[in-house]
């Protein structure tokens, strides 16, 4: 089943990261096939040192992996100040770990749930995609809006987005 995510745009880039080849060559298998270009890591230390380096729109982390996990790979990106958004695919999917994904902001799915993992990649694409359009679009209200000379931003004044009525 493959389906066009990307309708005129560059297609959405997501990083696989498992230890165990045969789970990774079938995520990679089963995301192209979603239309996604793939990258792989086989360790959370490679998976880490490649979203440093590369820009990817999301990520799929293996929990039980050589060196860090994938729930400290997530850690440290974000420690990092990489805002990507993670989900971390794991036959160990526990209450305590759920919180635990849940308080980093990471998306946990079952290993048994591949279904799961394809909508939870495309959902957190479309979202990333949305926020990066808005900001996109507020820019460029930004710039048309601001007074000439003022280098894009209005120094006094009132707010341009407001909802709020003034009265006279």
């Amino acid at each position: 089943m493959t389906t066009d995510l990307a309708t005129n745009a560059e297609a959405p880039r997501v990083l696989v990261a498992d230890d165990e080849d045969e789970i990774r060559s079938m995520l990679v298998m089963c995301l192209k096939s979603e239309g996604w270009v793939v990258a792989e890591a086989a360790s959370g230390d490679e998976a880490f040192e490649r979203c440093r380096h590369e820009s990817f729109d999301v990520a799929v982390l293996d929990y039980m992996m050589p060196g860090m996990n994938g729930l400290q790979v997530a850690r440290s990106l974000r420690f990092e100040g990489i805002r990507l958004p993670t989900i971390l695919f794991t036959a160990y999917l526990v209450d305590e770990l759920k919180a635990t994904c849940d308080d980093l902001g990471v998306v946990a799915v079952d290993k048994i749930n591949w279904d799961e993992l394809v909508l939870r990649c495309r959902e957190l694409w479309e979202r990333r995609a949305e926020a990066r359009s808005y900001a996109s679009s507020a820019v460029r209200r930004s710039r048309l809006l601001s007074p000439v000379g003022t280098g894009g931003q209005v120094k006094s004044g009132p707010d341009l987005f407001s909802t709020e009525v003034v009265s006279a």
